[in-house]
């Protein structure tokens, strides 16, 4: 598959994610009938689908990924495991060892956002630039941006889910 066709893809699933996310983060009661189990699977979900871009933009399209790149890696990969193990044993504080990781991805997504958007000519001493954008699609849609919508939609539906 060329690489812009994964990438559109790739896009349209990270607006949806973002979508699903801030609805769930604005009115939690909307999505709150998925139920406690469900959306914490649907959040694993999430993190599994993230983890799979990440590598295959790496591992096949060979993307070198930035420093920047790496720190969201580390604050998603361990989501995977952790929200499926939450979910199979039905385990009510995943929620509690699960946001802070996702919190943080996305903060470091917002910086590396900033990095590639405003502050262009910024890098990140080691390796490629974080400011380089292998991925532009839409206009707007570039893979920190894909990572920040699955952040964002794990946090929210961990929030909606959290007095299921």
């Amino acid at each position: 598959m060329p690489v812009n066709t994964f990438s559109r893809f790739a896009a349209l699933l990270a607006l949806a994610a973002l979508a699903t996310g801030l609805v769930a983060l604005a009115r939690p009661r909307t999505m709150s009938a998925l139920g406690f189990r469900n959306g914490v699977g649907l959040a694993a979900l999430v993190a599994g689908v993230a983890t799979a871009g990440s590598l295959v933009y790496s591992g096949y399209y060979l993307f070198e990924p930035c420093r920047l790149c790496w720190y969201q890696r580390i604050a998603m990969y361990p989501l995977v495991v952790t929200l499926a193990i939450g979910w199979l044993r039905r385990d009510r504080n995943v929620l509690r060892y699960a946001i802070g990781p996702a919190a943080i991805g996305g903060g470091i997504s917002v910086w590396h956002l900033t990095t590639q958007w405003i502050l262009t000519g910024a890098t990140c001493d080691v390796g490629p630039s974080c400011a380089v954008r292998y991925v532009t699609e839409f206009g707007f849609v570039t893979i920190p941006f894909m990572a920040l919508s699955g952040f964002v939609a794990i946090v929210g539906l961990l929030y909606a889910v959290r007095n299921q």
